[in-house]
């Protein structure tokens, strides 16, 4: 009677916002009531089969579903867990095999767990290779593909592939660094083990999604890193040479290029602030003082298509919102009011870390421009740390890295000290006066989890061009997908 009446509100909340549910099923091998449950959702881009995996303490249970969902395979087995306890991606082969990836906390040592759909096993071994001098930045899923970049002190990008045979491949190095000039691009970023940000400030690199809407926590860090096709675009703000270093590979050739797009200049006093973003063939500078602020629409060779100006006396034109400022440096999460001037705007985001954020829907653009500081909970990060989510701190951005930009972004929301506001602009970057912005997906999706109970392991992820939810109900041992 309670699993009806559960199932009964599950129906009315996805009907209430208009959310579709794609399947459940229950385990009854995942105990009944705790939460120490991990769920990925791994998604072949070839097939469009959609793999889930269950997993708790060091039991894996795999399911694998077709375009239609399916359900085509099963697997069970035993992880290495304990010892290994980073998700850092995954690969498939021949369409049925699919293989996590792990990492130690310290980022050298490493373990697969190979989810065989047609014997119905799963193996995990340990990966007989070690990051020495190097440190783990970032994995890059590539047609079905897993490909870790590292980094060494001297500004070196690594690319290696995971390959069949269990172990990484180096694919090719990457300078990324002028050596004709004084300063270093990245040395500083990388100048120790990004999993354990206690030990100094590390600037990371921040992987962007650009198919979901992004917080200003999560796209003020200073370098990000982009995926689009065969390209991976790493940007680097270089303030000593008010500049924005692009590097842009390109997977299939492994040809690198390097772009600078330089800083908007004050009218009224040199800015103090800077920070960039990328959406489609677009480029975005922000710039910002106590006394003014910039922000402008670029092409990648820095000729400026559009720029928005507001100075501390005035009132900004080109927002549809009111300027929130979220969060509390007291309480985790809460804390909610609005500013009401431009000139405490201007002073809030030039004394933190300033982003801007671009997301398309309905043809427009929606542009969020703002600052974002850390929250800290009895002198340590606030414990959303797992599967990647950044932090922003006085001296920068700290980044645990994640598989999955996707599910970080989506659990960036509502998580760090952000003042921002909104503006609405048509498919040529004029702005829309007038227009109240409605939720976006990300907004509709915390509404939906707002309602719900007995939820653990949840899960954001695209699949196939469509945004989905999905988590696990203690109490009902069931797992839930849903569509957005």
């Amino acid at each position: 009677m309670k699993s009806l009446i559960y199932f009964l509100i599950i129906f009315i909340s996805s009907t209430l916002y208009s959310q579709e549910t794609i399947l459940s099923f229950q385990n009854l091998d995942i105990k009944k009531n705790i939460k120490n449950v991990e769920n990925y959702s791994l998604s072949d881009e070839k097939t469009n089969n959609l793999a889930i995996i269950l997993g708790q303490k060091d039991k894996i249970t795999g399911y694998l579903y077709n375009s239609n969902f399916e359900k085509i395979g099963e697997a069970a087995g035993i992880s290495l867990k304990k010892k290994y306890s980073e998700i850092i991606g995954y690969s498939i082969t021949n369409e049925s095999i699919y293989t996590l990836v792990y990492s130690t906390d310290s980022g050298k040592n490493f373990e697969y767990s190979t989810i065989n759909f047609e014997t119905g096993k799963i193996v995990s071994n340990e990966i007989d290779f070690k990051l020495d001098d190097e440190f783990y930045l970032e994995t890059i899923h590539y047609k079905n593909r897993m490909i870790m970049m590292s980094a060494t002190k001297n500004d070196l990008l690594i690319l290696r592939e995971f390959t069949e045979d269990f172990t990484f491949e180096e694919m090719s190095p990457f300078r990324l660094d002028n050596p004709n000039e004084d300063h270093k691009l990245l040395t500083n970023q990388f100048s120790f083990n990004a999993f354990d940000p206690f030990k100094t400030t590390i600037y990371g690199i921040t992987k962007i999604d650009n198919n979901v809407p992004n917080t200003i926590s999560h796209t003020s860090n200073k370098s990000k890193l982009y995926q689009k096709d065969d390209n991976i675009y790493i940007t680097v703000e270089d303030e000593k040479s008010k500049r924005t270093i692009l590097k842009i590979l390109n997977l299939s050739d492994l040809k690198l290029i390097t772009k600078t797009l330089k800083y908007p200049e004050g009218k009224k006093e040199n800015f103090k602030n800077f920070n960039s973003f990328i959406y489609g063939q677009y480029f975005f500078h922000i710039a910002s003082s106590r006394d003014e602020m910039i922000f402008q629409v670029k092409s990648f060779d820095n000729l400026i298509i559009k720029e928005f100006y507001v100075a501390k006396e005035s009132t900004i034109e080109f927002k549809n919102s009111p300027i929130f400022q979220r969060g509390s440096t007291y309480s985790y999460g809460s804390g909610k009011k609005n500013l009401n001037t431009t000139k405490q705007f201007l002073r809030k985001i030039t004394s933190s870390n300033l982003g801007i954020s671009v997301y398309q829907e309905n043809n427009n653009y929606q542009i969020t421009f703002g600052s974002s500081e850390v929250i800290f909970n009895s002198g340590r990060l606030s414990n959303f740390q797992s599967r990647g989510t950044t932090f922003n701190t006085p001296g920068g951005s700290v980044f645990v890295p994640s598989y999955s930009p996707t599910f970080s972004s989506f659990n960036s929301y509502g998580r760090s000290k952000d003042v921002f506001t909104n503006g609405l602009f048509d498919n040529t970057f004029n702005h829309i006066e007038g227009e109240v912005l409605e939720n976006n997906i990300f907004d509709r999706i915390k509404e939906f989890q707002d309602e719900l109970k007995w939820d653990t392991a949840e899960d954001v992820f695209i699949h196939n061009g469509t945004t989905y939810f999905s988590y696990w109900n203690t109490r009902e041992q069931t797992y839930f997908l849903l569509q957005f």
